[in-house]
């Protein structure tokens, strides 16, 4: 990924970030469902960036996108992320899971996509399910919806055998279960980096 692309990337998920804030703040739309779709948009070019390269050009501007998050989180200035009404350390936890899961990963790229590709998708899924159904995060609904897409991310991406796609969905459900207050951002990208340096 050579500075220029690196450049578009990064302005293309900047104009994002600001037209995901403009329509919460002109709509009056819940900070749970502008913050999902920041967690999809971020997460998107995080893996185009990484596929990209090179993966130290990656690091840096997602290390700089930890800074920028970092220092707004107290402010109202990303409400579109920062507003939601419960704790979560999500937010700023999202870029350090995507930097988490490049040692783990380096060995087979494709292996990046399905750790980052089940936190950013899996786990969106799993939140929209309990938004539409007005539930909490972690019921058996949700915890089937993830595990399903987690399935299927592993089974599209990799050649791996249906019993242990089978494995890693229900270990990695477990994870999100266990996961609090954002923490998934994190726990996800290294728990799927870890299972799948076993294949």
């Amino acid at each position: 990924m050579n500075l220029w692309l690196s450049a578009a990337l990064t302005t293309a998920t900047c104009g994002s970030l600001v037209i995901i804030e403009v329509m919460k703040r002109r709509f009056n739309i819940s900070a749970e469902y502008t913050r999902r779709a920041a967690h999809i948009v971020i997460g998107t070019m995080g893996i185009l960036g990484y596929l990209l390269g090179p993966v130290w050009l990656y690091a840096v501007v997602v290390g700089a996108l930890f800074i920028v998050l970092l220092a707004l989180r107290k402010g109202s200035i990303l409400s579109s992320i920062t507003g939601v009404k419960r704790k979560s350390f999500g937010d700023i936890l999202l870029p350090v899971g995507l930097l988490a899961a490049i040692p783990l990963t380096l060995h087979n790229p494709i292996y990046y996509i399905v750790s980052i590709s089940v936190m950013v998708y899996a786990d969106s899924l799993c939140g929209i399910m309990s938004d539409v159904r007005e539930k909490p995060a972690h019921t058996l609904t949700g915890s089937l919806v993830f595990m399903l897409a987690t399935f299927i991310i592993v089974a599209v991406f990799t050649e791996i055998g249906w019993l242990h796609i089978l494995w890693i969905s229900l270990t990695l459900t477990v994870v999100e279960l266990c996961s609090k207050r954002g923490s998934d951002n994190l726990t996800l990208p290294i728990a799927a980096g870890l299972i799948l340096l076993l294949f």
